[in-house]
This record gives structure tokens, sequence and C-alpha cells, in this order.
């Protein structure tokens, strides 16, 4: 088993408006009022037709409780999903759509997770023949988790057609939570065997696809839209939380040398306040640290034939023990091990 890509698992603390802006017209379709979708989420009508408007995580989570309450529909999140085309992701679904394979398409709404709809972390493996995309939620959604996740399937296996051109045969979609009532519609939709109860949510399918030609690849206009994308990313930073921007910090620099007062010095705070900082957003400096160099082990192992002491170097670990007891504790298995189970056979 072989890990392509992987999203953050950071929520940005803001997002765009426009999925929510294309959730009211259909609710509107669906004889529900406007203002009773957006009751209580303090987003105004008006704010719906500002393309540059961003929203709080928390209030869209308020929108999609209110729909889930508004409406007589227990399948609602399967609904919605559907009505997310690829041009409701804006300019990152039109880079998407002109890239020229698929993997290339699924790595970039990776990279740019954070200017999607999503409220989970995938990951792309492949094995042997087969091609894996696994979806874990970021956060804890309590009472809306199921309507969330539908919405989150459905809209995915709907962007993944409207960029194949037609509907990608999937061989199965694990859930992980139980046979809803109406789970008809799953097979249905997605038409392929559905496997409730699973350990993790995820789409199976013929690794082949990934490397097919897209119907619309155009790599110059890929890369004029990526470019927004780049754009736009980086504007929605700056709503970006602490933990967040201490995050995106550690990615980009030698771990070897990195120290809080570093990271508090180039976002010109001090480390007090840093500290103060993270602890309101139930974090710490430690714990994001970690994660990042979880993440980059994982990726020297797995995209490099780096010595194993040389990335415990490059991590700033004294010695190769002391890389070789972390790794092991976040993984449950030896830096050696990992790298040998991740080569594709």
């Amino acid at each position: 088993m072989k890990t392509l890509f992987t999203s953050s698992r950071y929520l940005p603390h803001y997002r765009t408006i426009n999925t929510i802006a294309h959730i009211t017209k259909f609710m509107k379709q669906l004889d529900i009022p406007i203002v009773q979708v957006l009751e209580g989420s303090g987003i105004e009508q008006r704010d719906l037709r500002d393309p540059d408007r961003r929203i709080r995580t928390e209030q869209e989570l308020k929108i999609l409780s209110n729909i889930r309450n508004l409406s007589s529909e227990p399948e609602i999140g399967l609904r919605i999903g559907q009505e997310y085309h690829i041009g409701v992701h804006g300019n990152l679904g039109i880079a998407v759509m002109f890239s020229d394979t698929l993997v290339e398409a699924i790595a970039l709404c990776l990279q740019y997770a954070e200017l999607t709809l999503t409220y989970f972390q995938y990951e792309l493996t492949v094995n042997k023949n087969l091609a894996y995309l696994k979806m874990t939620e970021a956060i804890k959604l309590d009472g809306l988790r199921q309507m969330i996740c539908e919405r989150e399937f459905a809209s995915v296996y709907r962007m993944i057609n409207d960029v194949y051109g037609k509907p990608l045969t999937l061989n199965k979609v694990c859930i992980a939570y139980r046979k809803p009532a109406y789970s008809s519609l799953y097979s249905n939709y997605f038409k392929c065997p559905i496997e409730f109860n699973s350990k993790s949510h995820m789409f199976v399918f013929d690794s082949k696809y990934l490397s097919m030609q897209l119907p619309k690849a155009n790599p110059l206009m890929r890369e004029k839209y990526q470019e927004e994308c780049r754009k736009l990313y980086t504007r929605l930073k700056d709503f970006g939380t602490v933990a967040e921007k201490v995050y995106n910090e550690l990615e980009f620099y030698e771990l070897s040398k990195v120290t809080m007062r570093v990271i508090a010095d180039n976002m010109h705070i001090s480390t007090r306040t840093l500290r103060r900082n993270l602890a309101c957003e139930g974090t710490s400096f430690q714990s994001i640290l970690l994660d990042v160099l979880k993440k980059k082990a994982i990726n020297y192992l797995i995209q490099t034939d780096i010595p194993i002491d040389q990335i415990a170097e490059n991590l700033g670990y004294s010695n190769r023990p002391n890389f070789y007891h972390a790794f092991k504790k976040w993984t449950g298995a030896s830096p050696a091990e990992f790298r040998n189970r991740n080569i594709i056979s």
C-alpha cells in the first residue's frame, strides 16, 4: 500500500460562502424559506450575493443544522451533495477540470482542500490494481455527522464524475456508520456495493483510472486557475487560526533548528502570546510540531530513498533510537517496517 497524497487535517476557521449560497438555492426549490435556513447564523441574505464573503465554520454548521431540522427528508445530505457540480468550487473546480489526469485532479483538490466544503482529511493510496480514497472526519460532527458525511460522499462522487466526463465505476464504498433505512439510495447513486459499519469512510476503485487522460485537459488553463487558487488560499489563511498558521510555518521550516521562539518571531508575537493563543484553541506548540514531524517522516519514508539515519537528522532527532521510538508511537511500526509496507509490489 503506497500513500500518494494526503490533505491537511486542519479545517480553516473561515471558508468561502459559495457552497452555502448554492445550498440556499436548492432549499428554495424545496419551498424552505431562506430566512429560516439562515436563522441564528449571523449571515444575511445579501451576504449570499457577495463572492468574497468569508464565513466561520460554526456559521456553516448552524445553517446545516437548520436544514436538517427544516427538511422532512432524512436523506437530505445525499440530496444536497448531488447538487454540488464542479462549478460550485469556483477557480478550484475549473483548475481541476483542466487537469491532465484524474490523479493530478485529486492531488490538486487535496492541496487546496480548504477551498472546498470539506470537513474531512483525505488520503489517496494505491495497492496493486486498486486505489483507495479515504475520508476521515476532521472534527466531531455530533448530531450532524450522517448528514455532513452524506453531503461529502455525494459531492465528491459528483465532482469526480464531472471531471472524468462520465460516471466513474466504483468497486465499493465503505461507510463508517450504521446502515440507514434509506440505504437503497446509496446503491442507486454510487451504483456499487455499499459496506456500512466499516472502519473508515472510503471509495475503492481501479487504479487504472488515475492515469487516464481527462476530456478537458488543458495545462495552460489549469496553471492559470491554479494560480488563482494559490492567491485565494493565501487570503483564506490570513483568516485562519493561530494553530493553522503555526502548522504552515513549521511545514516550510528546517525542523532540526526550529524553536517556539523562532516561530513566534516569524508571526511577530511573543512566545507567551503564542502559547496563550494556542491554549485557547485547545492545542500547543509541541502538539502541532509532533503532527508536522509525523507527516514529514511519513513523506520521507514513502516518497524518498533517504536513509533512516538521515531522516532522523533532518527532523531534528539526536539519534536513530529516539526517532525509532517516536515513529513507532505514532504508527505502531518501526520506520523500516513502515517503508517496506508502503512499497508497491
